[in-house]
């Protein structure tokens, strides 16, 4: 759920094939209170596996990935979380 409640934390998964991108996001988004990134991954199969293993609140996609598409890494997460509370929300970019 993305309420914001006095003792809520969003969930984030990180995705961008290029390490120093995630590191720089990570440490952003750490420094609010209300963040917590639980994965990081960078190619389309571990979007996908980190995904499924800590079904984050909230991705944060790059569309594009060596090797692999982040569009395609969204389509094979929301055909595998079946069950609607298992929905993560989904931010990329280009």
């Amino acid at each position: 759920m993305l309420y914001l409640g006095l003792m809520s934390t969003l969930r984030l998964l990180l995705v961008d094939d290029h390490e120093v991108v995630r590191l720089g996001m990570k440490a952003l988004l750490e420094r609010h209170p209300h963040f917590t990134v639980v994965a990081e991954a960078g190619t389309e199969d571990d979007a996908v596996d980190q995904a499924l293993t800590f079904k984050p609140d909230i991705i944060l996609m790059d569309i594009r990935l060596a090797g692999g598409s982040g569009i395609e890494a969204c389509r094979r997460i929301t055909h595998e979380l079946r069950e609607p509370s298992d929905y993560a929300h989904f931010l990329c970019r280009r």
